[in-house]
């Protein structure tokens, strides 16, 4: 199990499961967001994604998140 799985996991069995987790993972890369949703989704999370600053932001103003993963680029 990879670092990313088993953090994922460390990560659910401290959330309360009474509903399905939301979490909206931010990345332009497909390697990063298909590594890191697949990981969430494996801890239970529910994953939207966004390519970008703009429409994470109009999603975050809807609401609904537990978990926000953004890809920081230098």
């Amino acid at each position: 199990m990879s670092r990313g799985f088993a953090a994922a996991h460390e990560l659910r069995k401290r959330l309360a499961p009474a509903a399905a987790r939301q979490a909206l993972v931010v990345a332009a890369g497909a390697d990063t967001t298909r590594t890191v949703s697949r990981a969430l989704a494996e801890a239970g999370f529910e994953v939207a994604l966004e390519t970008g600053g703009a429409g994470a932001l109009l999603r975050l103003r809807q609401g609904g998140f537990d978990l926000v993963v953004l890809e920081v680029m230098w």
